[in-house]
């Protein structure tokens, strides 16, 4: 696949508070921070993450895979207190990128562990019946091979709306604008699955086979699985 470079100026910028949770968990397996903010007029999400994966000791880039259909707005490299920040924005059309590391910084840099920071707007695909089925088959999100991560996903939601994720619902509030969702995965897994739909919806059987592979069980009334809410 051809690969796209994405050199990190060599300008360090302050410090700012992340818009993500920065209480990131250390070990081995990769871990995601997602807030995915939906809108379904524009048929789009609008994801801010913070990635935190291993490199190998003596790589001076990263490679990752990501939807050719994303429009990124910023890939950030965090060291400690700064970021080093990419200025390469907009429509990429390629699967693989690439982070470089400048070598003036690769000492700088733990041996084996990274924290990228992204925001990008991802299209999605509406069924007829108004869901949205979001699974790493889509590349909605970056990865770098079959790692098995950890994640936190936030998710803003319109009211009629009801999001499932093979996370944990730790939480559901009511905010000003929308309704918003927090997943936690209790371990590892193969992958990040969102699945979004209306209340009282029947859910068909390829769906219904995709989540249950995922670990995602919906409630079951008259014989049909139906998006509601959980007991």
């Amino acid at each position: 696949m051809s690969r796209i470079s994405i050199l990190i100026l060599l300008v360090i910028f302050p410090l700012f508070a992340l818009p993500l949770s920065a209480q990131i968990p250390v070990n081995d397996a990769p871990y995601y921070d997602v807030f995915a903010d939906f809108n379904f007029k524009s048929g789009t999400v609008e994801v801010f993450m913070v990635w935190k994966l291993s490199k190998q000791p003596g790589e001076n880039r990263v490679d990752f895979e990501i939807s050719p259909l994303a429009t990124v707005s910023y890939i950030d490299l965090r060291v400690t207190d700064q970021i080093y920040t990419t200025v390469n924005q907009g429509f990429y059309g390629r699967e693989q990128v690439s982070v470089k590391i400048p070598s003036m910084f690769e000492e700088t840099i733990a041996s084996t562990e990274l924290t990228l920071e992204l925001r990008y707007r991802y299209p999605f695909n509406i069924g007829e019946d108004g869901s949205v089925l979001l699974t790493k088959d889509d590349l909605w999100y970056p990865f770098t091979g079959d790692e098995k991560p950890t994640f936190k996903i936030r998710t803003d939601l319109p009211s009629q709306y009801l999001v499932y994720s093979n996370g944990e619902m730790k939480e559901r509030k009511n905010t000003q604008d929308a309704v918003q969702h927090t997943f936690v995965s209790k371990t590892a897994t193969d992958q990040m699955v969102l699945f979004c739909a209306l209340f009282g919806r029947p859910v068909d059987n390829v769906t219904s086979e995709i989540l249950s592979n995922s670990g995602i069980e919906l409630p079951i009334e008259n014989g049909s699985e139906l998006v509601g809410v959980e007991e």
